[in-house]
């Protein structure tokens, strides 16, 4: 369908340029008149352009071409949906072929680091506990102040409290440094969770650089 509509796409230039023109010696259009009848004339005026017609030999009377109609603007508006649809379809195939090549550049800079950086099994899993020690301690320092923070502030408060029972105001000393022990509390908080996390993640990726340096070193 695209292709015929296209053939009379450029059909319709052409016979509308050379429109009101003599066609070629021993040559005649065979058209539908205004009435819709069909007549024959050296001349193709504009509707019958529109319409579609024949070109006829005036000597044998032989069809020499046919013409289709001129397209409707409906079927040139589903030209352009379609050719439109094909071209985000190049462009999407060309950034998924681009985004393709980058992961391969991608997978081979990493086993070349891979490689570089381990020559055996062992040494990765050498590494592996290094690291992993590593998290374990921090992990432990930051409970530790966890525990700290939290009695340091349990002793504010009943120290706040008794002041308050005595029928005293809490100095502003006090209030800060309840202020200062709640907000490091809450940073602890949310270190312990950062290394939590960063630790199952480093053991994920050593989990998968592992399974990838035993195929690289068969």
């Amino acid at each position: 369908m695209k292709i015929n509509l296209l053939i009379r796409l450029s059909c319709l230039a052409l016979l509308l340029a050379m429109t009101n023109l003599s066609v070629q010696a021993g040559q005649v259009y065979r058209f539908k008149d205004k009435s819709g009848i069909k007549t024959m004339s050296k001349m193709l005026p504009p509707y019958a352009a529109q319409q579609g017609y024949e070109i006829i030999d005036d000597t044998s009377f032989r069809v020499i071409e046919k013409v289709g109609p001129a397209p409707t603007k409906e079927e040139i508006a589903e030209y352009n949906r379609q050719h439109q649809a094909e071209k985000q379809q190049q462009q999407l195939a060309t950034i998924a072929a681009k985004k393709e090549q980058e992961h391969r550049r991608q997978a081979m800079l990493y086993d070349a680091d891979l490689k570089a950086s381990y020559r055996t099994e062992d040494e990765l899993l050498q590494k592996r506990e290094t690291e992993m020690l590593y998290f374990q301690n921090q992990i432990e320092k930051t409970e530790l102040n966890i525990k700290y923070n939290r009695e340091k502030l349990y002793q504010f408060q009943k120290q706040a409290a008794d002041i308050e029972l005595n029928g005293k105001t809490i100095n502003s000393n006090l209030e800060k440094r309840m202020l200062s022990t709640k907000q490091a509390s809450k940073n602890s908080h949310a270190e312990l969770k950062r290394l939590i996390e960063e630790k199952k993640a480093n053991i994920k990726q050593y989990d998968r650089d592992l399974l990838r340096l035993r195929e690289l070193l068969l």
